[in-house]
């Protein structure tokens, strides 16, 4: 796994946290709804033994534990790549990474943040990925 790969794979993480937090929140908003009886309820039809909300209920718990085991894999990956880039000799070259990968910045803000042409962001950009070592346990 290359240096960028690495910085992308923890970014990914942090949006897969994001997408599982609005399915989370629309778990708990079904669990919440009550519903009336339906037909098949009334007549004697298949039914489960269990509140319809409690079905939910046990999706929401269950969502909540991903998402916290989620979470916590992401600051252990944002922590070990913050240190990896503390590590960088270079402050532009720390500071470009941080900006693009940990503050989400677009090139026209890392720019800005530099102070730097578009060709000169990207050539400090690549020389700090050249740089950055990728952990053992992420290649």
């Amino acid at each position: 796994m290359t240096a960028r790969e690495y910085l992308l794979s923890i970014q990914r993480l942090d949006a897969l946290i994001d997408s599982h937090i609005i399915e989370l929140n629309r778990l708990r908003e079904q669990a919440v709804c009550l519903r009336s009886p339906g037909f098949d309820e009334h007549t004697g039809g298949s039914h489960s033994s269990q509140a319809p909300f409690a079905q939910g209920i046990e999706a929401v718990i269950e969502m909540e534990g991903q998402i916290s085991g989620e979470i916590a894999r992401l600051m252990e990956a944002r922590s070990e790549a913050r240190k990896r880039v503390a590590m960088l000799k270079d402050s532009r070259e720390r500071l470009c990474l941080m900006c693009r990968y940990f503050n989400g910045q677009s090139w026209d803000q890392v720019m800005a943040t530099l102070g730097v042409s578009e060709r000169t962001a990207f050539r400090i950009h690549d020389q700090a990925l050249r740089h950055l070592t990728v952990p053992r346990k992420w290649q």
